[in-house]
């Protein structure tokens, strides 16, 4: 404004200022105590890790700029499907900085002294003197999971499943839309889960050893007496993963029903050596239309077993040969079977040996 004169004074504070230490909420740069600023293991807490499943969950992405919050953020200097975390702008001729949900599962390793500083370039694994820990990933994407809900009062929780396994970081990001009205989430042990009811937004960090079918997290939802709803947008640990449609039937007073259900095949393991074919079960509570599909570690479809067939109530059961939709006999390793009706879907994982 005219008349005025804006005064910079400099307080001496130094700065680590280094791109992906994890200060999020600039903690070294404001607080006066030197040993806090000097030491990263004090200015780097759960708070930062928050702060960004807070701004992934209400899309509000953080201070882009070189030298604030998405700067200190960006833990593993990576971006979404490959791309760029930092990247050059020629119209202000400067670098911008994204941190996401995975950056703050990163945030988490260090806090549980899997990492030995921050940044720490991907790929992992955590440094040598915890070998025995070293980071591995192998994630085909989530599930929710309407075979294990909870009822919760007025609401029902619904647990957030894992497709694959993990040692070390991982971060979620999805949106809840469709016929249901969402409450909110909750967390499990070691994981921190933000979400904006409104949008449907969800955000997760967690790290750890993570097994295949672990619970991640909950989503809440307000009970009713069927609520169907899709899960879309889904991001795991930086990679774009298929959206999956979910059917939820509860009954009148929120109480879950048994509308259908998937048992384990047997044989299982299924050693194709050995046995031509494994049985896989299922009951229903009446008659629906129903298709089953089998898929592998990364999603990818294999095999439809069942496409859009009418099945009456009670115990039914499909074989599967252990051959691909070519006729081809597929390989060792973990394989899931998903059972999809109007108002269930069930995923279980079986083991094929060659």
């Amino acid at each position: 404004m005219p008349g005025r004169i804006i005064k910079i004074v400099p307080q001496g504070r130094g700065s680590f200022a280094q791109w992906g230490d994890g200060d999020v909420n600039l903690d070294q740069i404001n607080n006066p105590n030197p040993t806090v600023r000097a030491n990263q293991n004090r200015f780097v807490t759960l708070g930062d890790a928050d702060s960004i499943l807070v701004h992934v969950a209400n899309n509000i992405p953080l201070d882009s700029v070189e030298g604030r919050a998405a700067f200190h953020g960006d833990a593993n200097h990576i971006g979404v499907n490959g791309q760029p975390s930092r990247v050059f702008n020629p119209n202000f001729g400067a670098y911008f900085y994204h941190a996401d949900e995975y950056d703050a599962a990163y945030i988490l390793m260090y806090l549980a002294g899997k990492l030995a500083v921050l940044p720490w370039p991907n790929p992992l694994p955590v440094p040598g003197y915890k070998a025995t820990d070293a980071h591995s990933t192998d994630v085909s994407g989530i599930y929710a999971d309407v075979s294990d809900v909870r009822v919760n009062g007025n609401t029902v929780l619904v647990p957030i499943k894992l497709r694959g396994e993990v040692n070390g970081a991982l971060g979620i990001a999805m949106n809840v839309e469709g016929d249901v009205q969402f409450a909110g989430t909750r967390s499990v042990e070691g994981s921190i889960v933000r979400s904006n009811a409104t949008t449907g937004k969800v955000a997760l960090a967690l790290s750890g050893r993570i097994a295949d079918g672990a619970t991640v997290g909950y989503l809440e939802l307000s009970a009713a007496k069927n609520a169907e709803f899709d899960l879309t947008n889904v991001v795991v640990n930086d990679e774009t993963r298929g959206n999956s449609h979910v059917a939820l039937k509860l009954s009148g007073n929120g109480s879950h029903t048994a509308a259908a259900s998937l048992e384990q095949n047997i044989p299982n393991p299924f050693m194709l050596a050995s046995t031509s074919h494994t049985t896989i079960g299922f009951e229903l509570a009446g008659t629906e239309t129903v298709s089953l599909r089998v898929f592998d570690m990364l999603g990818h479809e294999v095999r439809t077993l069942i496409s859009d067939e009418t099945r009456g109530a009670g115990m039914n059961s499909i074989e599967w040969d252990g051959r691909d939709a070519n006729g081809n006999v597929v390989a060792s390793g973990l394989y899931y079977y998903q059972l999809v009706t109007p108002d269930f879907t069930q995923t279980v994982k079986m083991q094929v040996v060659r």
